[in-house]
C-alpha cells in the first residue's frame, strides 16, 4: 500500500499548519483506490482527495498503537457509518472518518488481523447534504503489517518534514512532532507495554486509560506467561475483566506442563488460506482425512475416545475449572501425562462440550498448544478459526449438503442437530457459510 502526497499551494486558507500540508493524497492498496471519489459539481470521477494532510497524520499518531495492534471486536468489518453505538469509540481508533475535522475522507478502516492489516473502504451514501465529494470505491484487502508499518511511518514522517521546513515554530505541529518523536523512541519494553494496552483498547498515553493498576498488572503478567498466552488472554478481556481472567488462568494452569515438555499427540502443518473461516475447514477436512481417519460425511458419535485414540489426548481430556464467564476455556498439555487437556471454566454438557473439545482440537492440530491457548470469544484470527475448525469437524458441509439444500425447515436443522451432536445454531451457520441454504421462518 502506499500513501501518495503532492504538495500544494493554498491560497486563502488561514490556518499555517493546514496551508503548509494542502496536498492531493491518494491511498493505494494493492492497485486499488481507496481514496476514490466523484466530484458532484463536474460529475468527474478522481482517484485522490484535495485538501490538508496534517489532521490525518495527527490521527494517525493519536492513534498509531491501536492502528497497528488492536483488532476488530466484531466480525465481519462494517462500514464505519453503521457503528453500533457501543462500537463508536473503535471506530474513532480505527476509521478515517474520524480524521475529517471538516475535510472529505473515506468510510475507511484499518484493522490488525493476525500478521496483517485488514484495509476496507465502503462508499458514501448518495444522499451527501452540502458535500463536494461522494466517494464511490469499495474494497477490502490484506497488507502485511510490517509494510503497512512502513508506508504510513513514512507518510507522518514526510508531513512533519514539510511542516518543519516551511513553519517557525507552531504549537500544533510541535506537539504533534514530540508526540512522534515518543513513539519513535521507545524501547522494546515501552513498545512491549503499549502493543498490550493497545490490545485492550486502551491509549498508552492517557493515564485516565492506562491506570497504574492496569499498567502494573500488564507487566506482571510479561513475567509471568507465556507471550501466545498472554496475547489471548489480552485480545479476550477487557480492562475491567483482565485481573480475574489472568488469577483463572494463573490457576488453572498449574497443572499443565511448561513448553519444554515432551508431546507425542498428532499433528498438521497449517497451510494458509485467505480468511480465517476457510483456515478452519481447510484443517478440518484434513484432520478428518489424515489424522481422525474419518470421511467427510461421517458423524461423530464418541468425540472423548476418538481424540484419545487417534490424537493422542490424555485419557481424561476435560478438566472442570473455576468458573469464570469471560473465558471459554483453556487448553494446554498435562503436566503428568504431557497430553493434551482443555480446563473448562463452565461445567458444560453435550452440545457445548463437544464444541469446546473441537475448538480446542485445532490449537493441538496446528502444534500451537505447548505453552497453552485460551479460548475466546475474540473475533481474533486464531480464535475465528478454531471456531470454524469445530463446526466442519463436528458437522461437516458436505454432509450436511447431501441431506438438506435450499430452504430448510426448523424440523430439518433440529434433525441434523441431533445426528452430528451439535447446537442447531452450528447447523444453521454452516448452510449459510457454506452457501447451502437458509432456515425457514
Amino acid at each position: 500500500m502506499r500513501f501518495e502526497v503532492e504538495w500544494l499551494e493554498a491560497p486563502g486558507v488561514r490556518d499555517c499548519v493546514l496551508a503548509a500540508t494542502w496536498a492531493r493524497l491518494r491511498i493505494d492498496a494493492h492497485g486499488l483506490d481507496v481514496t476514490e471519489l466523484v466530484h458532484l459539481a463536474s460529475e468527474t470521477r478522481r482517484s485522490a482527495v484535495y485538501g490538508p494532510v496534517f489532521p490525518v497524520v495527527e490521527w494517525f499518531i493519536e492513534n498509531w498503537w491501536n492502528l497497528l495492534h488492536e483488532p476488530s471486536p466484531t466480525s465481519p468489518l462494517m462500514p464505519g457509518r453503521d457503528a453500533p453505538r457501543w462500537k463508536q469509540e473503535w471506530v474513532q481508533r480505527h476509521n478515517l472518518l474520524a480524521a475529517r475535522e471538516g475535510t472529505a475522507l473515506p468510510d475507511a478502516a484499518f484493522v490488525r488481523d493476525g500478521d496483517d492489516i485488514i484495509i476496507r473502504w465502503d462508499p458514501d451514501p448518495k444522499e451527501q447534504g452540502r458535500s463536494r465529494v461522494r466517494f464511490v470505491g469499495s474494497g477490502q484487502v490484506r497488507v502485511d503489517a510490517e509494510e503497512f508499518c512502513r508506508q504510513a511511518t513514512s507518510f507522518v514522517e514526510r508531513t512533519l518534514q514539510r511542516l518543519s521546513a516551511v513553519l517557525d515554530e507552531n504549537e500544533d505541529s510541535q506537539r504533534a512532532a514530540e508526540a512522534w518523536a515518543a513513539i519513535r523512541s521507545a524501547d522494546q519494553e515501552e513498545r512491549d507495554l503499549c502493543r498490550s494496552l493497545a490490545l485492550l483498547g486502551l491509549d498508552p498515553y492517557d493515564p485516565d486509560e492506562a491506570t497504574d493498576d492496569i499498567v502494573n498488572l500488564i507487566t506482571e503478567l510479561a513475567a509471568s506467561l507465556p507471550a501466545t498466552l498472554r496475547n489471548d488472554l489480552l485480545e479476550g478481556a477487557r480492562p475491567g475483566t483482565l485481573q480475574p481472567a489472568a488469577d483463572w488462568i494463573m490457576r488453572s494452569r498449574a497443572n499443565l506442563a511448561n513448553g519444554s515438555a515432551k508431546h507425542e499427540h498428532a499433528t498438521l502443518n497449517s497451510a494458509w488460506a485467505p480468511s480465517a473461516h476457510q483456515t478452519g475447514y481447510q484443517l478440518a477436512r484434513r484432520a478428518r482425512a489424515h489424522l481422525l481417519g474419518l470421511d467427510q460425511k461421517e458423524a461423530i458419535s464418541d468425540l472423548d475416545g476418538l481424540f484419545v485414540d487417534r490424537l493422542g489426548w490424555d485419557a481424561d481430556p476435560l478438566r472442570q475449572g473455576d468458573k469464570l464467564k469471560w473465558l471459554d476455556g483453556l487448553v494446554g498439555l498435562s503436566k503428568d501425562s504431557h497430553k493434551p487437556v482443555v480446563v473448562d471454566p463452565g461445567s458444560r454438557t453435550g452440545w457445548a462440550k463437544r464444541f469446546l473439545l473441537a475448538r480446542s482440537a485445532f490449537f493441538t492440530v496446528t502444534g500451537t498448544v505447548y505453552q497453552g491457548r485460551v479460548l475466546t470469544r475474540a473475533v481474533t484470527r486464531p480464535q475465528r478459526a478454531a471456531r470454524a475448525f469445530a463446526a466442519e469437524l463436528l458437522a461437516p458441509a458436505s454432509a450436511i449438503a447431501d441431506r438438506v439444500g435450499g430452504l430448510v425447515s426448523q424440523d430439518e436443522v433440529a434433525e441434523l442437530s441431533e445426528e452430528f451432536g451439535v447446537n442447531p445454531l452450528l447447523v444453521q451457520h454452516q448452510l449459510e457459510n457454506h452457501g447451502l441454504g437458509a432456515v425457514s421462518a
